[in-house]
């Protein structure tokens, strides 16, 4: 099965599952943005809201629509190589994730918005959570 087909499986039959790990993905790379990094992996995101391989293709779905890319970055000082990193889990007993950025905020935001999830612009300067 490909990706492309093994995604379309799962937004056919676990479409709230599907949703709900965008949801978790794109909020994780608002979170990280807003606290001044550029970049996220799927360590992020909560361990109890990840859903198997549904988080990957998740991942592969928001690419496909510009929500979210690659990040190429390398920053060997935070262990981030051609962006990769080990990941902080212990359960991966030190696998390599692949890092992602946002392709614009807005895009993340209204991607947010049209899956019933609102954020609130709120002045970054007075350090208030998004």
């Amino acid at each position: 099965m490909t990706q492309e087909a093994a995604s379309a499986q799962q937004q056919v039959w676990k479409p709230r599952e599907f949703i709900a790990a965008q949801v978790y993905i794109v909020r994780a790379g608002l979170w990280q943005l807003h606290k001044g990094s550029d970049y996220f992996g799927p360590d992020d995101i909560p361990e109890h809201k990840t859903y198997g391989n549904i988080t990957g293709n998740a991942i592969k779905s928001l690419e496909f629509a510009h929500v979210i890319r690659h990040y190429e970055r390398s920053h060997p000082e935070q262990g981030i190589i051609n962006g990769r990193r080990h990941s902080r889990r212990k359960a991966a007993k030190g696998r390599m994730l692949s890092l992602y950025t946002l392709c614009s905020r807005a895009a993340a935001v209204e991607f947010l918005r049209r899956n019933g999830h609102v954020i609130e612009d709120r002045q970054g300067e007075l350090g208030l959570a998004i």
